[in-house]
Protein backbone atom coordinates (compact mmCIF):
# COMPACT_ATOMS: atom_id res chain seq x y z
CA UNK A 1 0.00 0.00 0.00
CA UNK A 2 2.80 2.38 0.92
CA UNK A 3 4.65 1.59 -2.33
CA UNK A 4 1.53 2.34 -4.38
CA UNK A 5 1.06 5.66 -2.58
CA UNK A 6 4.69 6.59 -3.19
CA UNK A 7 4.37 5.84 -6.90
CA UNK A 8 1.23 7.97 -7.17
CA UNK A 9 2.90 10.85 -5.36
CA UNK A 10 5.97 10.52 -7.60
CA UNK A 11 3.92 10.71 -10.81
CA UNK A 12 1.89 13.63 -9.43
CA UNK A 13 5.06 15.53 -8.50
CA UNK A 14 6.58 14.87 -11.93
CA UNK A 15 3.40 16.12 -13.62
CA UNK A 16 3.42 19.33 -11.59
CA UNK A 17 7.10 19.97 -12.35
CA UNK A 18 6.39 19.57 -16.07
CA UNK A 19 3.61 22.14 -15.77
CA UNK A 20 5.99 24.57 -14.07
CA UNK A 21 8.58 24.08 -16.79
CA UNK A 22 5.97 24.82 -19.43
CA UNK A 23 5.09 28.07 -17.63
CA UNK A 24 8.64 29.38 -18.15
CA UNK A 25 8.59 30.86 -21.66
CA UNK A 26 11.65 30.64 -23.85
CA UNK A 27 11.52 33.52 -26.28
CA UNK A 28 13.11 32.70 -29.61
CA UNK A 29 15.16 35.65 -30.77
CA UNK A 30 17.42 35.61 -33.77
CA UNK A 31 18.91 38.19 -36.06
CA UNK A 32 18.21 37.33 -39.65
CA UNK A 33 16.67 38.61 -42.83
CA UNK A 34 14.02 40.53 -40.88
CA UNK A 35 16.60 42.44 -38.83
CA UNK A 36 16.90 46.18 -39.33
CA UNK A 37 18.71 49.05 -37.60
CA UNK A 38 18.28 52.82 -37.88
CA UNK A 39 19.99 55.93 -36.56
CA UNK A 40 18.01 59.19 -36.26
CA UNK A 41 19.65 62.55 -35.52
CA UNK A 42 17.13 65.12 -34.30
CA UNK A 43 17.03 67.30 -31.18
CA UNK A 44 18.11 64.07 -29.52
CA UNK A 45 19.80 61.05 -31.09
CA UNK A 46 18.15 57.64 -31.20
CA UNK A 47 19.26 54.24 -32.45
CA UNK A 48 16.71 51.49 -33.09
CA UNK A 49 16.86 47.78 -33.90
CA UNK A 50 14.39 45.10 -34.96
CA UNK A 51 15.67 41.60 -34.35
CA UNK A 52 13.89 38.92 -36.35
CA UNK A 53 13.23 35.68 -34.49
CA UNK A 54 13.94 32.11 -35.42
CA UNK A 55 15.94 29.96 -33.06
CA UNK A 56 17.65 31.71 -30.20
CA UNK A 57 17.41 33.99 -27.19
CA UNK A 58 18.59 37.53 -26.50
CA UNK A 59 20.90 38.44 -23.66
CA UNK A 60 21.78 41.93 -22.42
CA UNK A 61 25.16 42.31 -20.67
CA UNK A 62 26.94 45.30 -19.17
CA UNK A 63 30.70 45.29 -18.77
CA UNK A 64 32.88 47.98 -17.20
CA UNK A 65 36.49 48.60 -18.15
CA UNK A 66 38.73 51.67 -18.00
CA UNK A 67 35.88 53.43 -16.15
CA UNK A 68 33.66 53.01 -19.23
CA UNK A 69 30.53 50.89 -19.42
CA UNK A 70 29.34 48.99 -22.48
CA UNK A 71 26.02 47.28 -23.13
CA UNK A 72 26.38 44.16 -25.27
CA UNK A 73 23.45 42.44 -26.98
CA UNK A 74 24.03 38.72 -27.45
CA UNK A 75 22.08 36.17 -29.43
CA UNK A 76 21.92 32.46 -28.68
CA UNK A 77 22.48 30.56 -31.91
CA UNK A 78 24.15 27.28 -32.79
CA UNK A 79 24.36 26.23 -29.13
CA UNK A 80 26.25 29.33 -28.01
CA UNK A 81 25.91 33.08 -27.61
CA UNK A 82 27.19 35.48 -30.24
CA UNK A 83 27.33 39.27 -29.90
CA UNK A 84 25.43 41.30 -32.48
CA UNK A 85 25.49 44.89 -31.15
CA UNK A 86 26.99 47.14 -28.49
CA UNK A 87 26.79 50.72 -27.20
CA UNK A 88 29.10 52.38 -24.71
CA UNK A 89 28.27 55.13 -22.22
CA UNK A 90 29.67 57.75 -24.62
CA UNK A 91 27.13 56.89 -27.36
CA UNK A 92 29.46 54.80 -29.58
CA UNK A 93 27.24 52.21 -31.26
CA UNK A 94 28.21 49.20 -33.40
CA UNK A 95 26.14 46.49 -35.04
CA UNK A 96 26.28 44.24 -38.10
CA UNK A 97 23.97 42.26 -40.38
CA UNK A 98 24.71 39.14 -42.35
CA UNK A 99 24.04 39.47 -46.05
CA UNK A 100 20.56 38.62 -47.29
CA UNK A 101 20.20 34.88 -47.98
CA UNK A 102 23.79 34.29 -46.88
CA UNK A 103 24.79 30.63 -46.96
CA UNK A 104 27.66 31.23 -44.53
CA UNK A 105 26.48 33.73 -41.90
CA UNK A 106 28.96 35.30 -39.49
CA UNK A 107 28.42 35.06 -35.73
CA UNK A 108 31.05 36.65 -33.48
CA UNK A 109 31.43 35.12 -30.03
CA UNK A 110 31.41 37.63 -27.14
CA UNK A 111 35.18 37.19 -26.84
CA UNK A 112 35.74 37.72 -30.58
CA UNK A 113 33.45 40.77 -30.65
CA UNK A 114 35.26 42.36 -27.72
CA UNK A 115 38.64 41.51 -29.23
CA UNK A 116 37.65 43.25 -32.47
CA UNK A 117 35.82 46.29 -31.04
CA UNK A 118 37.02 46.48 -27.42
CA UNK A 119 39.42 49.38 -27.94
CA UNK A 120 36.76 51.38 -29.74
CA UNK A 121 34.10 50.70 -27.10
CA UNK A 122 36.13 50.98 -23.91
CA UNK A 123 38.58 53.72 -24.87
CA UNK A 124 36.75 56.07 -27.24
CA UNK A 125 33.98 58.64 -27.12
CA UNK A 126 33.49 58.79 -30.87
CA UNK A 127 33.49 56.48 -33.85
CA UNK A 128 36.29 56.62 -36.43
CA UNK A 129 36.17 59.38 -39.01
CA UNK A 130 34.76 57.76 -42.17
CA UNK A 131 36.99 60.00 -44.28
CA UNK A 132 40.04 58.37 -42.69
CA UNK A 133 38.59 54.88 -42.26
CA UNK A 134 40.91 52.50 -44.07
CA UNK A 135 39.29 49.63 -45.96
CA UNK A 136 42.57 47.73 -46.37
CA UNK A 137 43.01 45.05 -43.70
CA UNK A 138 41.08 47.11 -41.18
CA UNK A 139 40.49 44.95 -38.06
CA UNK A 140 37.14 46.68 -37.47
CA UNK A 141 35.66 45.26 -40.68
CA UNK A 142 33.71 42.00 -40.53
CA UNK A 143 33.94 40.20 -43.86
CA UNK A 144 30.72 39.45 -45.77
CA UNK A 145 28.50 41.63 -43.58
CA UNK A 146 26.97 45.10 -43.50
CA UNK A 147 28.10 47.13 -40.48
CA UNK A 148 26.84 50.32 -38.89
CA UNK A 149 28.98 52.67 -36.79
CA UNK A 150 27.29 55.62 -35.07
CA UNK A 151 27.71 58.14 -32.26
CA UNK A 152 25.58 60.85 -30.72
CA UNK A 153 27.42 63.69 -32.43
CA UNK A 154 25.77 63.29 -35.82
CA UNK A 155 28.26 60.75 -37.10
CA UNK A 156 27.22 57.50 -38.76
CA UNK A 157 28.42 55.36 -41.62
CA UNK A 158 27.86 51.91 -43.08
CA UNK A 159 30.52 49.50 -44.29
CA UNK A 160 29.46 46.95 -46.89
CA UNK A 161 31.94 44.11 -47.05
CA UNK A 162 31.41 42.36 -50.36
CA UNK A 163 33.50 39.84 -52.26
CA UNK A 164 35.43 42.81 -53.60
CA UNK A 165 36.83 45.65 -51.48
CA UNK A 166 34.57 47.02 -48.72
CA UNK A 167 32.55 50.15 -49.50
CA UNK A 168 31.85 52.99 -47.07
CA UNK A 169 28.55 54.88 -47.14
CA UNK A 170 28.43 58.06 -45.09
CA UNK A 171 25.20 59.49 -43.72
CA UNK A 172 23.51 61.71 -46.32
CA UNK A 173 20.39 62.63 -44.33
CA UNK A 174 19.69 63.06 -40.63
CA UNK A 175 19.27 59.32 -40.48
CA UNK A 176 20.83 56.10 -41.71
CA UNK A 177 19.32 52.63 -42.11
CA UNK A 178 21.11 49.29 -42.03
CA UNK A 179 19.64 46.11 -43.51
CA UNK A 180 21.04 42.84 -44.82
CA UNK A 181 20.86 44.13 -48.41
CA UNK A 182 23.64 45.67 -50.51
CA UNK A 183 23.19 49.30 -51.51
CA UNK A 184 22.87 48.28 -55.16
CA UNK A 185 19.71 46.27 -54.46
CA UNK A 186 16.73 47.52 -56.48
CA UNK A 187 12.98 47.64 -56.00
CA UNK A 188 12.52 45.29 -58.95
CA UNK A 189 14.54 42.58 -57.23
CA UNK A 190 12.35 42.72 -54.12
CA UNK A 191 9.27 41.86 -56.16
CA UNK A 192 7.30 44.39 -54.09
CA UNK A 193 7.08 41.79 -51.32
CA UNK A 194 5.68 43.47 -48.21
CA UNK A 195 7.98 41.51 -45.88
CA UNK A 196 11.10 41.87 -48.00
CA UNK A 197 13.94 43.83 -46.30
CA UNK A 198 13.93 46.37 -49.15
CA UNK A 199 10.26 47.19 -48.56
CA UNK A 200 10.80 47.25 -44.80
CA UNK A 201 13.58 49.79 -45.31
CA UNK A 202 11.30 51.95 -47.46
CA UNK A 203 8.61 51.95 -44.77
CA UNK A 204 11.13 52.80 -42.07
CA UNK A 205 12.54 55.70 -44.07
CA UNK A 206 9.04 57.01 -44.71
CA UNK A 207 8.24 56.91 -40.99
CA UNK A 208 11.51 58.59 -40.01
CA UNK A 209 10.80 61.45 -42.42
CA UNK A 210 7.50 62.08 -40.61
CA UNK A 211 9.08 62.52 -37.19
CA UNK A 212 12.70 63.57 -37.77
CA UNK A 213 12.15 67.25 -36.88
CA UNK A 214 11.41 66.31 -33.26
CA UNK A 215 12.16 62.60 -33.01
CA UNK A 216 11.20 60.91 -29.73
CA UNK A 217 11.36 57.52 -28.03
CA UNK A 218 7.81 56.68 -29.07
CA UNK A 219 8.64 57.70 -32.64
CA UNK A 220 11.47 55.18 -32.53
CA UNK A 221 9.06 52.39 -31.69
CA UNK A 222 6.61 53.63 -34.34
CA UNK A 223 9.38 53.34 -36.90
CA UNK A 224 10.29 49.80 -35.82
CA UNK A 225 6.65 48.76 -35.72
CA UNK A 226 6.19 49.92 -39.32
CA UNK A 227 8.90 47.50 -40.46
CA UNK A 228 7.69 44.43 -38.59
CA UNK A 229 7.09 41.30 -40.63
CA UNK A 230 3.75 39.97 -39.44
CA UNK A 231 4.67 36.31 -39.76
CA UNK A 232 7.46 36.31 -37.19
CA UNK A 233 8.00 37.50 -33.65
CA UNK A 234 10.51 40.26 -33.01
CA UNK A 235 12.34 42.10 -30.30
CA UNK A 236 12.51 45.86 -30.78
CA UNK A 237 15.19 47.92 -29.05
CA UNK A 238 15.52 51.73 -28.97
CA UNK A 239 18.67 53.39 -27.60
CA UNK A 240 18.71 56.95 -26.23
CA UNK A 241 22.45 57.65 -25.92
CA UNK A 242 22.07 61.11 -24.37
CA UNK A 243 20.56 59.41 -21.31
CA UNK A 244 22.43 56.10 -21.64
CA UNK A 245 19.07 54.34 -21.58
CA UNK A 246 17.95 51.39 -23.69
CA UNK A 247 14.28 50.46 -24.14
CA UNK A 248 13.11 46.95 -25.02
CA UNK A 249 9.86 45.53 -26.40
CA UNK A 250 9.40 41.77 -26.77
CA UNK A 251 7.09 39.97 -29.20
CA UNK A 252 5.56 43.17 -30.60
CA UNK A 253 3.86 44.03 -27.28
CA UNK A 254 4.56 47.74 -27.72
CA UNK A 255 2.43 48.67 -24.74
CA UNK A 256 4.99 46.97 -22.45
CA UNK A 257 8.44 48.58 -22.41
CA UNK A 258 11.47 47.62 -20.34
CA UNK A 259 14.32 50.06 -19.72
CA UNK A 260 18.01 49.40 -19.13
CA UNK A 261 19.96 52.15 -17.38
CA UNK A 262 23.54 51.80 -18.59
CA UNK A 263 24.91 54.19 -15.96
CA UNK A 264 23.36 52.25 -13.09
CA UNK A 265 23.56 48.78 -14.68
CA UNK A 266 19.89 48.23 -13.83
CA UNK A 267 16.74 47.15 -15.64
CA UNK A 268 13.19 48.18 -14.79
CA UNK A 269 9.64 48.19 -16.08
CA UNK A 270 9.26 51.51 -17.92
CA UNK A 271 5.63 51.56 -19.05
CA UNK A 272 2.61 49.33 -19.58
CA UNK A 273 3.03 47.10 -16.52
CA UNK A 274 0.62 46.84 -13.61
CA UNK A 275 3.47 46.73 -11.12
CA UNK A 276 6.86 48.42 -11.06
CA UNK A 277 9.95 46.24 -10.86
CA UNK A 278 13.62 47.18 -10.84
CA UNK A 279 16.71 45.05 -10.47
CA UNK A 280 20.45 44.97 -11.05
CA UNK A 281 21.73 43.32 -14.21
CA UNK A 282 24.02 40.46 -13.13
CA UNK A 283 27.49 40.13 -14.58
CA UNK A 284 26.39 37.23 -16.79
CA UNK A 285 23.57 39.39 -18.19
CA UNK A 286 19.80 39.12 -18.32
CA UNK A 287 17.91 37.24 -21.04
CA UNK A 288 14.60 37.77 -22.78
CA UNK A 289 13.26 34.77 -20.86
CA UNK A 290 14.30 36.43 -17.59
CA UNK A 291 12.30 39.49 -18.56
CA UNK A 292 9.23 37.37 -19.17
CA UNK A 293 9.52 35.80 -15.72
CA UNK A 294 9.87 39.27 -14.15
CA UNK A 295 6.64 40.36 -15.83
CA UNK A 296 4.66 40.92 -12.64
CA UNK A 297 1.72 42.36 -14.57
CA UNK A 298 0.59 38.76 -15.01
CA UNK A 299 -0.68 38.26 -11.47
CA UNK A 300 -2.35 34.93 -12.21
CA UNK A 301 0.91 33.50 -13.54
CA UNK A 302 2.93 34.55 -10.50
CA UNK A 303 0.21 33.46 -8.08
CA UNK A 304 0.11 30.13 -9.89
CA UNK A 305 3.86 29.66 -9.61
CA UNK A 306 3.72 30.39 -5.87
CA UNK A 307 0.74 28.07 -5.39
CA UNK A 308 2.38 25.18 -7.23
CA UNK A 309 5.56 25.73 -5.24
CA UNK A 310 3.60 25.36 -2.00
CA UNK A 311 1.86 22.23 -3.32
CA UNK A 312 5.18 20.63 -4.28
CA UNK A 313 6.59 21.41 -0.83
CA UNK A 314 3.56 19.74 0.79
CA UNK A 315 3.89 16.68 -1.46
CA UNK A 316 7.58 16.33 -0.65
CA UNK A 317 6.73 16.61 3.04
CA UNK A 318 4.04 13.92 2.72
CA UNK A 319 6.33 11.56 0.80
CA UNK A 320 9.07 12.03 3.38
CA UNK A 321 6.59 11.44 6.22
CA UNK A 322 5.21 8.25 4.66
CA UNK A 323 8.69 6.87 4.08
CA UNK A 324 9.70 7.74 7.65
CA UNK A 325 6.66 5.95 9.14
CA UNK A 326 7.29 2.96 6.87
CA UNK A 327 10.91 2.70 8.03
CA UNK A 328 10.20 3.23 11.73
CA UNK A 329 7.07 1.09 11.65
Amino acid sequence: MTGLLNRKLFFLTTFIILILVSIHPVIAQSIGETGLTFVAFSKNTFYGMNLGTTNGELRFRIKEKNKNRVLFIDLYTKDEFSTIAAMNDHSVFITYQNHFNSTNPVYLSPADFESKFGNLLFDNKRIPDPQNFSIDNNPLIIAYTNQLFASEFGKAFIVESLETSPIIFEKQQNWQILTSLPSAFTDVESGNGFFHPFQQKNRVESEIRKYISDFSLLDGFRVLQAAHPLESQTASVVFEPSKNQIYIVLDKEFEKIWMINLDGATIETFSGFDKYHKGNIPEIGITSSDLQILNFSNESLMDGVILWGVIIAIIIFLVTGVNYRHITG
